[in-house]
């Protein structure tokens, strides 16, 4: 298999080493705890590694968002030859079996790190345990995966119950007692995420008179589908709605001109109220416009938050499962509360 290898302002010296086939070293196939890897592995890599350029295999789940290009870019700015990396990054699209192909190529090579973005949550156990057995970290990153927790050493991204609740709040201070019949576009990739969020959403809406979701409808994070999806709920639903929720800004652009073109207004001044769960640079700025009334943000902090573990993985220190990237709470100027933060130019700043 060719790979095109993507490192950020440098060039690969590092010598490949000869591939390692699962089940040959008895020891890598103990079991390794969750907590992280054993604190016999961890020094291992500490003192054979500390001052040499470290590998990373970073395998993304295509860039059809603005927010998987937006991290992308982040990764590579940040696993450079100048911070000690040699990143070599796949693009897989949305095709998993890719992502096992090139996460097979970089066990066979024997980087030192793994980072997986999944394309998809099932189906992942069997590289996952190759990876294990032969000894090199891998990080879950973004969606979760419905894997075996012991076959990967953490995982990191925002939770979504958390996110659901925290739009709930916001809604329930800015509606003041008024009904909210919510239409929701769901997640196609991952519906569990969007489970999560709706999860959030109820507990917050169950103490509200008039909250009920009247309607859902499966979709991608693109503009593309998300304008389809919304031109089938308005089909069906136009006038019996006032809020949207929307599972990225891709989709919500998309659910947006579906609005437009039928008609309907939307945003801080308009009659339907947009949430979308994003925190791209483009949903920020459609929401200093006054399009997107509420903002569910994740900082882009997630490659940092990568380094962070994996430095601790390099020294022997301890690392959580579960590592959250944070969530904000963003809405248009106007529509701020106790619980959400206006808009400003410099909040955009920080995503570029």
């Amino acid at each position: 298999m060719l790979l095109g290898m993507v490192v950020s302002g440098c060039s690969s010296s590092a010598e490949v080493a000869a591939p390692v086939t699962a089940g040959e070293n008895t020891e890598a196939e103990q079991e390794i705890e969750k907590d992280g890897k054993s604190e016999e592995t961890q020094e291992e890599i500490s003192e054979e590694s500390i001052g040499d350029i470290f590998t990373i295999g970073f395998v993304q789940g295509g860039e059809e968002s603005d927010r998987q290009k937006a991290d992308t870019m982040r990764y590579r700015e940040i696993f450079c030859k100048e911070n000690g990396y040699e990143l070599e990054l796949v693009d897989c699209g949305s095709d998993s079996e890719k992502q096992k192909e090139a996460i097979r190529d970089f066990i066979a090579r024997q980087l030192d790190y793994i980072i997986l973005v999944p394309a998809e949550k099932k189906g992942w156990d069997d590289v996952l345990k190759e990876a294990q057995y032969a000894g090199i970290p891998v990080i879950i990153a973004g969606y979760e995966v419905d894997a075996d927790a012991s076959r990967y050493d953490t995982w990191v991204g925002v939770d979504g119950k958390i996110q659901g609740v925290n739009a709930g709040k916001w809604l329930a201070e800015h509606l003041k007692n008024k009904e909210a019949n919510i239409v929701i576009l769901e997640n196609a990739i991952d519906p569990s995420v969007g489970e999560k969020r709706k999860k959030g959403l109820k507990e917050v809406g169950k103490g509200q008179e008039g909250w009920k979701i009247i309607a859902s409808k499966a979709g991608e994070d693109t503009k593309e589908d998300g304008k389809k999806a919304m031109e089938s709920l308005i089909a069906s639903y136009q006038g019996k709605f006032n809020v949207l929720v929307c599972q990225g800004d891709e989709q919500a652009m998309g659910a947006m001109e579906a609005m437009e073109e039928a008609g309907m207004s939307y945003g801080a001044d308009g009659e339907i109220i947009v949430i979308s769960f994003g925190g791209t640079k483009k949903g920020l700025e459609a929401v200093l416009a006054g399009k997107i009334s509420c903002l569910m943000g994740g900082s882009p902090t997630q490659a940092e938050k990568v380094e962070e573990i994996i430095g601790k993985m390099r020294s022997g220190e301890t690392y959580e499962a579960r590592e959250s990237t944070g969530d904000q709470v963003f809405v248009a100027p106007g529509m701020e509360n106790t619980n959400a933060t206006a808009v400003t130019e410099e909040i955009i700043t920080q995503w570029e």
